[in-house]
């Protein structure tokens, strides 16, 4: 795991293919992104995990997954589109 930055709740860090599944959830769920132009369809999640991976491996910005460090849960994701 790659971190970028945490809190005492969150950790930040580089989004990895085993988060696809967790992906699935937030920017694969149509009302969760009613106001972003919609959900993305589920078989695309590994292009774009892949993508923002590359892109912090190349710029050392990105977007990144947001995981709660109680449960290990990847809630959201966050950072530079």
């Amino acid at each position: 795991m790659q971190i970028i930055a945490e809190t005492n709740r969150l950790i930040l860090k580089v989004l990895e293919n085993s988060d696809i599944e967790a992906m699935k959830l937030f920017w694969g769920d149509s009302e969760v992104m009613e106001q972003c132009l919609g959900a993305t369809p589920h078989e695309l999640l590994h292009k774009i995990q892949e993508g923002y991976a590359k892109c912090h491996e190349v710029t050392g910005i990105s977007v990144y997954a947001v995981v709660e460090k109680e449960s290990g849960t990847v809630i959201g994701g966050a950072g530079f589109n």
